[in-house]
């Protein structure tokens, strides 16, 4: 990146975002596949947006885990748990319904064409600026909230590519 880069469009900032995935969690993952088709924006444009939604969802996904330590009684803490299991599987069932969608009209399923995971240095980068304690936090918060969906009957499914949480907060 550098100056030469065009600029990225307001409604791909990190605070645009941010005030888009409050409205429903669900909004973050539609605007990032329709981001990764538009052919408006060039490799690197597409490349910030991404780095600017993985931003986005990891504040969205700590504010959680403030919310949850914070928490002062056991029904308190269940509570913000619920919230979240609650919200985890409503998104499931819209994407389901988006994935029969698209297969109804013959869209390959996947990434969008245009998708590019992030390089391996930017892994690293990421990786190497998480704070420990934040990330023993959130591991603490999956793993309770992985105990209160088994309690519940609900199976959450495991770590994806991302690690915990799926790869929510990248």
């Amino acid at each position: 990146s550098g100056a030469a880069s065009p600029r990225l469009p307001n409604e791909l900032s990190v605070e645009a975002l941010r005030a888009q995935a409050k409205e429903g969690p669900g909004t973050m993952f539609e605007k990032m596949r329709d981001t990764m088709r538009r052919e408006d924006l060039t490799e690197e444009q597409r490349r910030q947006a991404g780095r600017n939604m993985r931003e986005a969802g990891r504040e969205m996904m700590q504010e959680r885990v403030v919310e949850y330590f914070a928490a002062q009684t056991q029904d308190e803490k269940n509570a913000a748990l619920d919230k979240q299991i609650d919200e985890l599987a409503r998104m499931r069932k819209e994407f389901e319904e988006r994935r029969e969608e698209h297969e109804k009209d013959q869209e390959p399923p996947g990434p969008p064409p245009n998708f590019q995971p992030p390089s391996q240095e930017e892994r690293k980068a990421r990786s190497e600026s998480r704070c420990a304690d934040e990330m023993a936090q959130m591991t603490a918060y999956f793993s309770a909230m992985q105990t209160r969906a088994a309690e519940r009957g609900i199976k959450m499914p495991g770590p994806g590519p991302g690690g915990p949480g799926g790869g929510f907060g990248g």
